[in-house]
């Protein structure tokens, strides 16, 4: 929660406005309070969309069908004005705690708060699709529980049932092991149907009965795999009944998924009565105290002078506007102190017996690690509650630790001039590399869409919901804010220009800006572009993959420099890899594309055989080229490593590995390597010869920098070095 700014309205319709809560993709979130007392979320649409006849039009409709959602377990609408000269829309403001953090706080549920959960949420799914919306993202920390029972919240990526989107086409939505196979294999909104609720409500009915999702934890890349291959694990569910229940629901073939209202019945002679779901009597005592304990936060008064190590962090169920506006409807307040001291108390590193092999192994002390990162001979580490740690790349000694939370799907903290630029989604935070003292620290009006960063001359850039923002490199002072009428996408830089995705008119354009100050010194329109195809950068160019080709755009002036076609169907994923001179693209069959980075001539073409599954992987991950001394190498998601020429595309070798999903390579001098569940083997980039297969523990994935292989296990990080090192 923030105070209002200089430029932001004191009253909207008949609200007074409080605080800021966040921003979501079209606009901002406030707190308000109507002129009876109650309180609620307010979501203001951004100036630059409000112009726009066919986003009014599309919000007009959105509200409609947001009023349409009613039902006891569900957040209202309770006013809005989409004719306004700025159309708002508001809802009730939910105080309580989300699912999630209820069981990762105070453990699972027992057996007859599931049964009650469940009849609530298949009571909430009835109201939703009733109404003509797929929610699209049902998950734990969507599912609040507060003092009036559980609600749904954050409809802000639902599309309406017959077919219309209500959100930017093209982009991914759902959160992995929450999201149903055919949102993953499917194309676009059309994928999503009300049986696709029914499979996140049974992975969220799983994971309040034994704390864990049913398809277990890792990488997203790993659920994701899990979800379209592997089958849930319901193991720990002791109750048969609830057992079968949760599994029909989490079936692969959504035809053979029960409605909610077949749930509704079978549960109805185990469940409570509708009464009791709306307070806190049917969850255990801890729960129903902590709810108690979740106050409503008072208007915020003036900011101290001081103590800027402390702050109050409020947590925005969700953002984004289609259905419901998705910050706006609930709103887990939690206050924790986030210090800036350097690394806390942590075990000694382990040596492990075989030093020729291992060179140290480290035990994080607090939480699962989630993803790892290396840079400059640091080894960053995302782990959960315990933040972000910092670990010497050579000996595994604790450099640092930093309480952020940043989002583990784009976890790469970027090093420059000896300074690490870390960032969650309320931060960013420049601090030293080896001893982690903070620089400075920098706070977006809004959460980041993506929380990542990049440097563009003198200015470390951010993107929020809908706006770019840069920092001074040095400073931290803020240099400028550039709205982007909407959602956008990472920046590129290419040359001396900032390409970022942007919004105009409710089209996608990506703009040119001067890292300076902000300005605008290109726009260029791409058809069919998307916020899941990035833009690239490379030697002057930006490539874009629009609906059907790949545009090269002159970084200078915005001009296109050439366009280019595939021959098959290009994938949801499709992300341009630049190699040397070359542009590679692949569409859904697996075949490559080699593009002459200039003149856009196809230089090559290589086909790939492909299974049918690997398709479906080829959607969500592509073919990641890594290329080592004058060999491409590339993994087909179906068992095959590849060697091909870079200059032809010719395959020199093809080697079969274990078969599993993040199977991504990884390099050291002349040697490519790839893990297994319990192994990593090491191959001549030359020959394909397997140099060694190495045991080792359950590993996620794996990374690399100089001579020295890093491994990244549930709890642990451990150092091996290259058979060629």
């Amino acid at each position: 929660m923030e105070r209002l700014q200089p430029g932001d309205p004191r009253h909207v319709g008949d609200y007074q406005v409080l605080a800021r809560l966040g921003a979501g993709g079209m606009g901002q979130v406030f707190l308000a309070r109507s002129r009876a007392g109650r309180e609620v979320a307010l979501k203001l649409v951004h100036p630059a969309l409000a112009g726009d006849p066919e986003f009014r039009a599309r919000f007009r409709r959105e509200v409609t069908t947001a009023r349409a959602v009613s039902g006891a377990f569900t957040a209202p609408v309770v006013g809005a004005d989409p004719d306004a000269p700025v159309p708002w829309l508001a809802t009730v403001y939910l105080r309580g705690l989300s699912l999630h953090h209820a069981v990762a706080q105070h453990g699972p549920l027992p057996l007859s708060s599931v049964i009650a959960l469940a009849a609530g949420l298949a009571e909430a799914l009835v109201a939703i699709h009733d109404a003509g919306v797929v929610h699209r993202d049902l998950k734990p920390s969507n599912v609040m529980l507060t003092p009036e029972g559980p609600r749904v919240i954050d409809f802000g990526i639902a599309r309406a049932a017959d077919g219309a989107p209500l959100t930017a086409t093209g982009s991914a939505v759902g959160s992995p092991g929450y999201m149903a196979p055919e949102q993953l294999s499917g194309r676009g909104s059309a994928s999503s149907t009300p049986a696709t609720d029914v499979f996140a409500l049974g992975a969220v009915l799983g994971y309040a009965a034994t704390g864990v999702n049913p398809f277990g934890r890792g990488p997203a890349e790993v659920l994701l795999y899990r979800v379209l291959r592997g089958e849930p694990d319901l193991a720990a569910i002791a109750d048969a009944n609830l057992r079968r229940l949760v599994e029909r629901c989490l079936t692969k073939d959504p035809e053979r998924r029960p409605t909610p209202d077949r749930i509704l019945a079978e549960l109805a002679p185990l469940a409570p009565a509708p009464e009791t779901l709306l307070g806190t009597d049917w969850l255990p005592e801890t729960f129903s105290a902590d709810i108690a304990g979740r106050i409503v936060v008072p208007p915020l008064p003036p900011e101290p002078a001081a103590s800027p190590s402390r702050r109050a962090v409020l947590f925005v169920a969700g953002s984004g506007l289609a259905g419901i506006a998705a910050a706006a409807l609930g709103v887990t307040l939690v206050r924790w102190a986030r210090t800036t001291t350097t690394a806390g108390p942590t075990p000694p590193v382990t040596r492990a017996p075989s030093p020729a092999v291992t060179s140290w192994r480290r035990e994080l002390p607090v939480g699962r690690i989630e993803a790892v990162s290396v840079a400059e001979g640091v080894v960053f580490v995302a782990a959960g509650e315990s933040g972000v740690h910092a670990l010497d790349g050579v000996s595994g000694e604790s450099l640092w630790q930093a309480p952020l939370r940043p989002d583990t799907a784009r976890f790469a903290p970027l090093v420059r001039d000896g300074t690490a630029y870390v960032c969650d989604a309320q931060t960013v935070e420049a601090r030293d590399l080896r001893t982690g003292e903070v620089r400075w620290t920098g706070r977006p009006r809004g959460s980041l869409r993506e929380e990542v960063v990049t440097a563009a001359g003198n200015v470390i850039v951010a993107v929020t919901a809908d706006e770019v923002v840069a920092f001074d490199a040095a400073t931290g002072q803020r240099r400028w804010a550039r709205s982007l009428g909407g959602p956008g996408g990472t920046p590129a830089v290419s040359g001396q220009i900032l390409c970022v995705a942007a919004s105009e008119r409710g089209s996608r354009v990506v703009l040119g800006l001067d890292p300076r100050d902000g300005r605008t010194r290109w726009t260029r329109p791409v058809e069919g572009f998307a916020l899941n195809r990035p833009v690239v950068a490379a030697s002057g160019s930006a490539y874009i993959v629009g609906e059907e080709r790949i545009h090269a755009i002159d970084g200078s002036d915005g001009s296109v420099r050439w366009r280019a076609t595939v021959d098959g169907e290009l994938p949801l994923m499709a992300r341009p890899v630049v190699v040397g001179s070359q542009v590679l693209l692949h569409d859904r069959d697996g075949t490559v594309y080699a593009f002459d980075g200039s003149t856009g001539d196809r230089a090559w073409k290589q086909e790939i055989a492909i299974t049918r599954p690997a398709r479906d992987l080829l959607d969500l991950y592509g073919l990641t080229p890594l290329v080592v001394s004058g060999r491409m190498l590339m993994y087909d998601h179906a068992g095959q490593l590849l060697a091909m020429d870079q200059g032809t595309g010719e395959v020199h070798w093809r080697r079969s590995v274990e078969k599993q999903i993040n199977r991504w390579p990884v390099a050291t001098r002349g040697a490519v390597h790839v893990k297994g569940v319990n192994t990593v083997v090491s191959i001549d980039v030359g020959s394909g010869r397997i140099i060694r297969e190495q045991r080792v523990p359950l590993t996620f994935s794996l990374r690399s920098a100089g001579d020295l292989l890093y491994l990244v296990g549930e709890t642990t990080v451990s150092a091996m070095r290259s058979p060629t090192g």
